[in-house]
């Protein structure tokens, strides 16, 4: 891993700012990130990693998942799972095609898991397939389960 590093913030939906600065700070790369890849979530994990590069005036690369696109890009192998909700269209498997664009341009992975997140157990999956640098925070049940 070379010195600087496009990196994957990510964690669950309730995670804070404290646990995910926390996770920034002992993962030991927070100098050498030179750009957060983040799935732009309007809270937890993502919100906050987003909110620690704008500090430390890190450039940011929001990957959002496209729910509503019902024909995404074939190339990432991940079929349509359509689902109706509210009367709209959406397509279920969205977040899981944006986790894998994410992995597929980032060198690392910091990740903040609350409770064993689907979201965050996805990417954490997607990232070790391709064998990218992971450091992550555990809890359960509020408590601190473990670091990696």
């Amino acid at each position: 891993m070379g010195s600087c590093m496009m990196t994957i913030i990510a964690g669950s939906r309730s995670a804070t700012k404290e646990q995910v600065f926390q996770a920034i700070e002992e993962s030991g790369w927070a100098e050498r990130i030179t750009q957060v890849i983040s799935g732009h979530a309007a809270k937890g994990g993502d919100y906050w990693g987003e909110q620690w590069a704008k500090v430390w005036g890190v450039p940011i690369l929001t990957l959002e998942a496209d729910w509503y696109n019902l024909y995404p890009d074939p190339d990432y192998g991940i079929p349509v799972s359509i689902h109706q909700r509210f009367g709209a269209k959406y397509d279920n498997a969205a977040g899981v095609r944006r986790n894998e664009r994410m992995v597929r341009i980032a060198e690392a992975l910091i990740y903040v898991r609350i409770d064993n997140s689907r979201g965050t157990s996805d990417v954490l999956q997607r990232a070790s397939a391709r064998h990218l640098l992971i450091f992550g925070i555990e809890y359960k049940k509020g408590e601190l389960c473990a670091s990696t």
